[in-house]
């Protein structure tokens, strides 16, 4: 819903000229030098969705700033304004702080899957508010630096290395639709790209029923797939960085059994390309070591 929400807005700021001329001079009242392009995000695109918020975020306090000049008495959104005003609700005219802290989390939250399953996440600064203690604007909005620190609410970040390569970085909690969002994303790539297989628990929960139990394992109701695809497994033993059971293993890459059945497949391959190349050849065999 929320963002649903930013969505709407930006898409009659992008189809107004209106609504842009209202955004230009909160800008040049801002002093602003440099800024991102504000655009809606398109369903058929990949990643716009993301995009969308990365612009949002970029411009906050300009867009939110704009979006309350337009709906009020005299704005280009006056009509908005009285009906909100007669049921004495404005939660569907403005974008309120705790949704805007949504966004900003969700620009950072998107990253891959060995990402996604980690309890916190780094996330970029918030430029289009004034400076700490002082009156002034940033002009440049698009240098943006990572500051802050997301965390899941139950995990305490070690010092270490991860952390002692940014300057700064302030703490803080993760909002709850946005760990959601995470689980659902990791657990769909997991099953989707064969990492896994659903099953049922010991107390008889189903898997997909375990999808939105936020505090749930993260592998809850999910198994190690036996095997991997062809192309995945067989991609990384080729891989001059791998070639070893032990380090693919320990690098989360695939189980003991997963290896071992890409393993077999491998010298298949090279047994089948050797006796159509070189019959008189010996070939490897499966038990021959890769």
């Amino acid at each position: 819903a929320a963002l649903k929400h930013l969505h709407e807005w930006l898409g009659k700021i992008e189809r107004s000229g209106e609504r842009k001329k209202v955004i230009e001079t909160v800008r040049s009242e801002h002093g602003r030098t440099k800024t991102t392009r504000i655009e809606s995000a398109v369903t058929t695109r990949w990643n716009s969705r993301h995009k969308e918020t990365v612009c949002a975020n970029t411009n906050q306090y300009d867009i939110d700033l704009a979006i309350r000049r337009m709906v009020c008495v005299g704005g280009v959104d006056e009509k908005l304004y009285v009906d909100c005003q007669k049921i004495d609700d404005f939660s569907e005219a403005f974008i309120n702080k705790e949704q805007w802290g949504v966004y900003h989390q969700y620009e950072a939250a998107r990253r891959a899957m060995e990402q996604l399953s980690a309890p916190f996440f780094v996330m970029c600064e918030n430029l289009s508010i004034k400076n700490v203690g002082t009156d002034m604007m940033v002009k440049d909005l698009t240098k943006r630096k990572k500051l802050y620190l997301v965390l899941d609410k139950l995990f305490v970040m070690p010092t270490n290395d991860y952390t002692s390569e940014y300057e700064k970085l302030v703490e803080v909690d993760m909002h709850d639709s946005i760990k959601l969002a995470r689980r659902l994303a990791w657990r769909n790539f997991a099953f989707r790209f064969g990492f896994v297989t659903r099953c049922t628990t010991l107390n008889g929960a189903k898997s997909v029923d375990l999808d939105a139990v936020v505090d749930a394992n993260l592998m809850a109701g999910f198994n190690d797939a036996p095997q991997l695809s062809d192309y995945k497994i067989l991609g990384c033993m080729i891989n001059p960085l791998m070639q070893s059971k032990l380090r693919m293993i320990d690098a989360g890459l695939c189980t003991e059994e997963q290896f071992e059945h890409g393993k077999e497949e491998l010298l298949s391959r090279m047994t089948r390309y050797y006796e159509s190349k070189c019959p008189s050849t010996d070939a490897p065999t499966k038990n021959d070591s890769p």
